[in-house]
């Protein structure tokens, strides 16, 4: 499906945060080719069977046992998103380099903004390299298999991370307001100051107490996203 250009339609808001269960969710009808499910096509909405039947794919798959819990377990979604964000605004830290002085590209802001953004990228590659299944299912003798809880799913230290990752953005920001008109850098630098705000730790308890921790990672990806967004209109501007 990638291959052939059809992408998703997802909703982006509404989910409590713990992993991506109703975006990834939605993803996984399109695949399944569910009446409801809508997805992009050489850049129009349609529902996701007419996308797969114009690239010439079956407009249907048969999920079978555990793959449709495997699809949407975990926080694949929002770690692609934080992953986007952490190497645009490597990209943007690249360019303001080039835009501070050269007596001044090695002074402590600057070194702080890249040991900041290594420390981001190290928690982004642990996460790329962990198995978000649950429950995970290994072989044993006779051809059968154990089923062991207990995977890391939730992405809590990544919504640490992307909360961090704004306050970052927004610190580069004010050292390219003198690059901008006055009136776009205020009204972008205002916007960006609101997106500091942290809320992986706005935790709130689930299924009547049951999920007593649900932090706020996929939200927060979705934050650091748009900081990066609204830097490079700042810089761009």
């Amino acid at each position: 499906m990638f291959e052939a250009g059809i992408a998703p339609a997802v909703i982006p808001e509404g989910c409590t945060g713990l992993g991506d269960l109703a975006p990834m969710a939605q993803c996984v009808m399109v695949v399944a080719g569910l009446p409801e499910a809508k997805a992009f096509f050489r850049g129009k909405l349609m529902p996701a069977r007419e996308a797969c039947r114009k690239a010439g794919l079956p407009e249907e798959f048969t999920l079978q046992c555990k793959e449709a819990l495997m699809q949407i377990s975990g926080g694949t979604m929002g770690q692609a998103i934080a992953v986007t964000a952490h190497a645009r605004c490597l990209q943007i830290l690249g360019s303001l380099r080039d835009r501070i002085p050269k007596g001044k590209r090695e002074n402590a802001k600057y070194q702080a903004w890249q040991e900041t953004l290594a420390f981001i990228g190290a928690v982004l590659e642990q996460e790329n390299n962990v198995d978000s299944d649950n429950p995970l299912l290994f072989e044993t003798e006779n051809d059968s298999f154990e089923a062991v809880m207990g995977c890391n799913s939730s992405n809590t230290q990544v919504g640490y991370a992307m909360d961090l990752l704004n306050i970052l953005v927004a610190e580069m920001a004010a050292e390219a307001e003198p690059c901008t008109p006055a009136r776009r850098q205020t009204y972008l630098h205002t916007q960006l100051k609101f997106l500091t705000m942290q809320v992986s730790a706005d935790s709130i308890p689930t299924k009547g107490g049951q999920e007593d921790h649900v932090e706020f990672s996929y939200t927060a990806a979705l934050k650091a996203l748009k900081g990066t967004e609204l830097l490079e209109k700042l810089l761009s501007a």
